[in-house]
């Protein structure tokens, strides 16, 4: 279990660091285009985190120390790491010891608008309940739509699947999670060969 989490901890420090310099290098092209969807999820996310914390969500994790955290190692995806970086901000420490490498203490180092997908869409029965039916109808459209977009991230790019940036680490050994998958390689003029598609030639 130890060596695990210290391989998982490598890996992980290894895919940030490779992914900040393929994200300094990408073409203006593919940073509107993750822009604009990263907008997209954001905005969503925290219309999520609101109808949460509306039904009062913070209390009803405080009666089982926020259980569902202790799952959250795999959870991480390519989109919110580049929702960090598109802020300027580098990828937090991934703490083999946590529940969670996202958690800090009691915390998530985590905002509302750059956590997973499955962090801010599931909720326990006594929050569903507490949302009522129009909070749990406006929160499963929330849901439906961010799924959607997060979908366009795994169409997109080899490491955008919504199982995780550290799974993807290990599946693409070496390669750039933002090699593209969409588009031939005689249309990808401007841009790196496959190995590091959707990264620009200069830096």
């Amino acid at each position: 279990m130890r060596m695990q989490a210290r391989g998982d901890a490598e890996l992980w420090q290894a895919g940030c660091t490779a992914l900040e310099e393929d994200w300094r290098r990408l073409a203006d092209e593919e940073r509107r285009w993750i822009r604009a969807r990263l907008a997209r999820i954001g905005a969503l996310q925290e219309r999520l985190q609101a109808l949460f914390a509306a039904a009062d969500g913070a209390a009803h994790c405080r009666l089982c120390r926020g259980a569902c955290c202790d799952r959250g190692k795999y959870h991480v995806t390519l989109a919110n790491l580049l929702a960090l970086l598109a802020a300027g901000q580098a990828p937090p420490p991934f703490d083999a010891a946590a529940p969670c490498p996202m958690l800090d203490g009691e915390a998530c180092r985590l905002g509302a608008a750059q956590r997973p997908f499955n962090c801010v869409t599931f909720v326990c029965g006594p929050v569903e309940d507490a949302l009522g039916a129009a909070g749990a109808a406006e929160f499963y459209s929330c849901e439906k739509a961010l799924r959607a977009v997060y979908e366009d991230f795994a169409r997109r790019y080899a490491g955008g699947g919504m199982n995780g940036f550290l799974l993807a680490a290990a599946r693409l050994a070496g390669r750039s999670p933002l090699a593209r998958q969409d588009v031939a390689p005689a249309g990808l003029r401007g841009l790196l060969p496959p190995a590091r598609v959707g990264v620009s030639e200069e830096g």
